[in-house]
C-alpha cells in the first residue's frame, strides 16, 4: 500500500481508450503489490505516515532493489486496527 500523488483519465486512441493512473507512486504502489506475501501487505513510508494511529503496525524491513526506482525504503506492516472509544 502506497500513498503519493499520480495522473488520472483516459488514454488512448479514438479506436480504444481506458481509465487509468499513471506516475511514479503508481509504479511503486504496483512493485509494493509484487512484493505481498499471503496476509501481509507491504505498506510504504507515506501510508504509515497517513495511517498510524489508526491500525498497529510493525516495521517490516527496508529495501533497495525496486525495479526503475532508486532508493532506500523502509516498509510496516498492519498487525491490526486501534478501537477507537466513543
Amino acid at each position: 500500500m502506497h500513498t503519493g500523488e499520480a495522473h488520472v483519465g483516459s488514454v488512448g486512441t479514438d479506436v480504444r481508450d481506458q481509465f487509468t493512473a499513471l506516475g511514479r507512486h503508481v509504479n511503486f504502489a504496483s512493485r509494493l503489490e509484487a512484493l505481498a506475501k499471503a496476509r501481509r501487505i507491504p505498506i510504504s513510508r507515506s501510508s504509515e505516515a497517513r495511517i498510524g494511529e489508526k491500525v498497529k503496525l510493525e516495521t517490516a524491513g527496508e529495501i533497495n532493489d525496486i525495479k526503475n526506482i532508486p532508493g532506500t525504503f523502509s516498509l510496516f506492516s498492519a498487525l491490526g486496527a486501534i478501537r477507537l472509544s466513543l
